[in-house]
């Protein structure tokens, strides 16, 4: 039986860093913004630290603990 983990789509979610000269909302920057400036997961696993901010319920846990089998597939380890 498939889990919901394994039901898992690759979404390509794509992340807008927060800079405080930013007044637009980000949700409207995302929408008519395309992907200009936008960072994708790859760029987030480059960087020590990194906060993301949503609703609930949009599926940050999920796409973290999916993020993280990844991760350890490809047999890289947080910090490295």
């Amino acid at each position: 039986m498939t889990t919901p983990d394994e039901m898992s789509l690759d979404l390509d979610r794509r992340f807008l860093e927060w800079r405080k000269e930013h007044d637009a909302d980000p949700e409207v920057r995302s929408r008519f913004g395309g992907d200009h400036g936008t960072l994708k997961w790859s760029d987030l696993l480059q960087r020590r630290r990194v906060v993301i901010l949503a609703e609930g319920g949009s599926g940050k846990s999920t796409e973290f603990k999916r993020q993280a089998q990844l991760q350890a597939d490809a047999g890289k380890m947080p910090g490295t």
